[in-house]
């Protein structure tokens, strides 16, 4: 169920680049409903969807992220 993505840890400093895999997960809340997802990225708070395309289109917002793995 979960997917991947690669984002730079690092987005914030101009002096570093680091890697780092974050995973898309089935979220426990239950305000997110049956299809509900979660995912915590580097500079943002843990995030709830109540789908994972919602948080896909999200993620690739984030000024960190790299790619899909």
């Amino acid at each position: 169920m979960g997917r991947k993505a690669i984002v730079d840890q690092n987005w914030c400093n101009a002096y570093g680049y680091s890697e780092t895999e974050v995973a898309i997960t089935r979220s426990r809340a239950r305000a997110a409903g049956e299809n509900g997802v979660t995912f915590y990225a580097p500079g943002w708070r843990v995030m709830v969807f109540k789908s994972r395309e919602a948080a896909e289109a999200k993620w690739e917002r984030h000024p960190g992220f790299v790619r899909w793995a």
